[in-house]
């Protein structure tokens, strides 16, 4: 997901702005992505929490999910973002 989001990023800078294919790729990923299980889903109290975060030397990512009855783990809430060049050092 964070190479998805790299390439978007990168389309944010300050710079002449086109659309390279690799772009439409990652797009039409987007939006598989949106149709796909991975939306976010209400938060239940009645169901076990699951809490986990990673990071790397590029960004920091977290994730709260419900496990539900089935045994299957939803998304209730999630956060990245991309470090800075000085935050990466």
């Amino acid at each position: 997901m964070r190479a998805i989001r790299q390439l978007v990023d990168d389309l944010r800078k300050d710079c002449e702005w086109k659309w390279p294919a690799h772009c439409q790729k990652v797009f039409e990923r987007i939006k598989d992505i949106l149709r796909s299980d991975l939306l976010l889903t209400y938060y239940d109290t009645s169901l076990e929490v699951i809490v986990a975060a990673d990071a790397s030397e590029h960004g920091l990512g977290a994730v709260i999910q419900n496990r539900w009855p089935d045994g299957s783990v939803k998304v209730i809430a999630h956060v990245s973002c991309s470090l800075r060049s000085l935050e990466q050092n």
